[in-house]
């Protein structure tokens, strides 16, 4: 385990009181970071799940401080740092679709941020109307509209494309111009305003001073301040006078805010006794850095059966006694989770998993089968389609893996995976294995086998 992940459960076990095993054991299924941006995941109390959030919107605040001061920093363009807004705050919102308009003056400086709609995994129904009411409502002169892809992948689509020339059109005639359309993916944004440049009106002036902005920018200070404060009990009163200062620029206060938390440097002179420091300092600190770490480490995408059997070999060895793998993959077929079972699988506990993992696509992997025909894995995908496909839900192959001769089936490759419903979804547990045929070994046709 690397040095990141251990920081990342001292935190965890100091700040949600969930004990270091069942910790440890959750991170051999499915990524650590899921335990902050999916609790339902570890199936938490309500303590724990209150805890977790905290540690999850000191996350979120604390990057949304930190990249407006780099742009600030580096004198970033003016969309830059819209785009970084928003990318912070819509990356955690990996269950729903959220759009989003930022109403701006002529000269760029911010009215106010309004969410247009809410909708599912899969989207959001954005009304055009409710864009162009609320441009007006606020005498906005430009917008920057934003939305969020749960499924991390930040391209624009067909319907984002529509969508924005929709709106441009409606707003053209009213003076109101839209100056960028945002996408929000995994941990990345992507402009619109980039790819079709023609769509948008060129923006060159930088606002001298943006009150509204900053004034956002300091709410979210006062937030972190507060989730560390609720986190480490020390006192909300001592946080601020530590950082917040009157009369002082939004930037200077903002960068204060960030320092004390990871900068033990920082706190000569502090009123802080030393439990104190250490809970900062070791504390919200260390997770901050070791959550940073963790995240931009992703799994190698899943684009074949072998590539599968790649991936999953390591666990196949680590765990003798389980004979199916289930893996929870997100839309780049990236693993955010897995299942591990022997020889009987309770589809109900797999949807639940599915569900808490927010995974959009399963991929099964079954060791060692006398199945010469492929009959039990076929009849294994048709019950699987059943439950999936109706709730969209892809079900992307059963892959028969044989360690000793390194050979592998995938029942797409075969062309016999079902992967479409045909019956009414049946909740009873699937048996993988009939009463002999682990101990028989299996038995493949030459042509049927893959070498890897």
């Amino acid at each position: 385990m690397i040095k990141s992940e251990n920081d990342l459960i001292d935190v965890l076990v100091k700040f949600t009181g969930i004990r270091r095993e069942r910790i440890i054991d959750y991170s051999k299924e499915t990524q650590l970071s899921n335990v902050v941006e999916r609790p339902s995941s570890i199936n938490p109390s309500r303590e724990e799940e209150k805890a977790i959030n905290y540690l999850r919107k000191v996350f979120v605040n604390y990057n949304i401080i930190n990249d407006y001061l780099n742009d600030v920093e580096t004198e970033a363009p003016f969309k830059d740092v819209y785009s970084n807004y928003f990318k912070n705050v819509l990356v955690t919102k990996k269950d729903r679709e959220v759009f989003v308009v930022a109403l701006l003056k002529k000269d760029n400086t911010l009215i106010k941020t309004v969410v247009i709609c809410k909708g599912d995994i899969n989207a959001a129904l954005v009304p055009p109307r409710d864009v162009v009411r609320t441009a007006l409502e606020y005498e906005a002169e430009k917008i920057i509209c934003c939305h969020n892809h749960p499924s991390g992948v930040s391209v624009p689509s067909r319907e984002d494309i529509a969508l924005t020339m929709n709106i441009i059109d409606i707003l053209r005639p009213l003076g109101i111009e839209i100056t960028d359309h945002i996408i929000v993916g995994s941990n990345s944004y992507q402009s619109m305003a980039v790819d079709y440049p023609k769509l948008f009106e060129e923006i060159n002036n930088v606002p001298t001073s943006n009150p509204a902005f900053d004034k956002l920018l300091m709410m979210h200070g006062k937030r972190l301040l507060y989730h560390i404060s609720e986190l480490t009990k020390v006192s909300l009163q001592k946080l601020e006078s530590l950082t917040v200062k009157d009369n002082e620029l939004p930037k200077v206060s903002l960068r204060r805010i960030i320092d004390i938390i990871c900068n033990s440097s920082n706190y000569n002179g502090c009123d802080l006794s030393t439990t104190e420091k250490d809970l900062l300092e070791n504390g919200i600190g260390k997770f901050i850095n070791a959550q940073q770490l963790i995240r931009v480490v992703e799994e190698e995408a899943i684009n074949s059966p072998s590539s599968a059997y790649e991936v999953f070999e390591k666990r196949f060895a680590k765990e003798k006694d389980k004979e199916v793998i289930i893996g929870l993959l997100d839309t780049k077929n990236k693993i955010i989770g897995i299942k591990k079972v022997e020889r009987t699988l309770s589809p109900r506990d797999l949807l639940q998993s599915v569900l808490a993992n927010n995974a959009v696509h399963i991929l099964v992997i079954v060791k060692e089968q006398n199945d010469p025909n492929n009959r039990v894995l076929v009849d294994i995908s048709q019950k699987l389609s059943n439950i999936f496909s109706p709730i969209r839900i892809e079900l992307l192959d059963v892959i028969h893996c044989n360690e000793q001769s390194k050979t592998i089936i995938s029942l797409k490759e075969k062309n016999q995976l079902m992967s479409k419903a045909e019956n009414v979804a049946c909740y009873e547990d699937i048996e993988f294995y009939g009463e002999d045929e682990k101990e028989n070994g299996i038995e493949v046709e030459d042509d049927w086998e893959l070498e890897v």
